[in-house]
């Protein structure tokens, strides 16, 4: 009779820590957004006003992809607009204030959603995923992006799906394609498990968000141009020859595998022109179409396993490949790992053998510690900027993608034991 309020209170304790430890985590996050206030009001900006005037341009009736640097579709410019009414320095800080908001919001969803299939929700669950991801957060904060917006677009999309809610998952599936065209490739997970209504909503939305609202602001033929000179300066080039991606961008920036690529190619033959290039991009096309072909392969199986989990694992799984393949993704971009660390930081599921476990544990480690790399507070600012400049997040992102396709393939329909 003594010893159960003892253990009640030594699990109360236990709790309030990982509370507290969650709070803490958020706290820091509150400081990066400062942080990304005071970056955005600097001579030059952020890349938040890109967007801000990317926004403006549309209110404007003008094209926003004339704004220099804006990469985006028209209706991201207006998703802006509510905040683009307001002088630079206040949309500024409502930015910074909703990116905070929707992380909140993310770190309380994220054990529920990774557990709606069966599992049992570790008490770490809460600040684990968002501690391992902070560098890449706080990225996403000093940059002024709006990763953080269409993270948590995606997650209310897959947590209305688990929660049986097709057309609503539909719906934010679509605002975020229509934010990023990356999220749209999650509708392939769908597409697989034959969800129609999910897949209708999502092409109805996003049709209308892309084709139809921005309308109203530059007419039909505007919008028809808009979207023509999208395509034509975002897409096209990495479709077309080395000249063309050089003509663009430049050496391509960021972490993905057409960076990364280019980058390692680089260092080990000291070139940049044009042949160096046409190797490169021939090289990242076999890789990617074996990706993908892989990637396809892996989801199959899953669908047709259906292991406890299987839905949010092929989701989280699915936003890896979409992170490596895409052309233009940088570290802030990366914060979407939140939800593949998350579901890796359940137990191993059923059909996971001794070695397999093993392997697994490893490669989220190994991903956590390249992750970790580019903290300047760990190695120093000059350490931080070189594992960058080695990719070390692109692998990183490859290390948990080989853990989740460990999973997918071994998983069996069998209960998952406990944390």
């Amino acid at each position: 009779m003594l010893a159960r309020p003892a253990m009640l209170r030594t699990e109360r304790k236990g709790l309030d820590l990982h509370r507290a430890l969650a709070w803490a985590a958020l706290a820091l996050c509150a400081y990066f957004a400062v942080h990304g206030v005071n970056a955005g009001l600097r001579p030059g900006g952020s890349d938040f006003t890109i967007f801000y005037d990317g926004s403006r341009a549309l209110l404007a009736g003008r094209d926003p992809g004339s704004v220099a640097r804006f990469l985006y579709l028209p209706s991201f410019a207006l998703a802006l607009a509510p905040i683009a009414w307001l002088p630079y320095s206040a949309a500024l800080v409502v930015w910074q204030l909703g990116s905070l908001a929707a992380l909140a919001w993310i770190v309380r969803a994220l054990p529920r959603s990774v557990t709606a299939d069966g599992g049992v929700s570790p008490r770490w669950l809460a600040w684990v995923p968002l501690v391992v991801t902070l560098r890449l957060v706080d990225s996403n904060f000093a940059n002024g992006q709006t990763n953080l917006y269409v993270l948590a677009a995606i997650v209310a999309a897959l947590d209305a799906w688990l929660r049986e809610r097709p057309v609503r998952a539909g719906a934010w599936l679509a605002f975020a394609a229509a934010l990023k065209v990356v999220p749209a490739l999650l509708a392939c997970v769908w597409l697989v498990r034959g969800e129609r209504r999910a897949l209708a909503s999502f092409a109805l939305v996003l049709a209308f968000a892309v084709f139809v609202a921005p309308a109203p602001f530059l007419g039909f033929s505007g919008e028809c141009a808009a979207l023509a000179h999208w395509w034509h300066a975002q897409g096209a080039p990495y479709a077309g020859s080395a000249s063309d991606v050089l003509a663009q961008h430049g050496p391509p920036p960021g972490q993905s595998l057409l960076a990364t690529a280019y980058r390692l190619f680089h260092y080990a033959r000291g070139e940049t022109t044009d042949e160096t290039t046409a190797r490169v991009l021939v090289a990242v096309r076999v890789a990617s179409s074996v990706v993908f072909v892989g990637w396809l392969a892996v989801l199959v199986r899953s669908v047709r396993r259906d292991a406890p989990l299987a839905r949010v694992r092929e989701f989280a799984l699915t936003m890896s490949v979409a992170l490596m393949l895409a052309p233009l993704v940088h570290k802030a971009h990366m914060s979407w790992m939140l939800v593949p660390v998350a579901l890796l930081t359940l137990a191993p599921p059923a059909g996971l053998g001794r070695a397999a476990r093993a392997v697994r544990l490893g490669l989220a480690l190994v991903g956590a510690a390249l992750v970790a790399l580019t903290t300047p507070a760990l190695g120093g600012r000059g350490f931080a900027t070189h594992a960058l400049d080695w990719n070390v997040v692109f692998f990183g992102l490859v290390a948990f993608a080989g853990a989740l396709v460990l999973e997918a393939w071994c998983a069996r329909r069998e209960p998952l034991s406990a944390a």
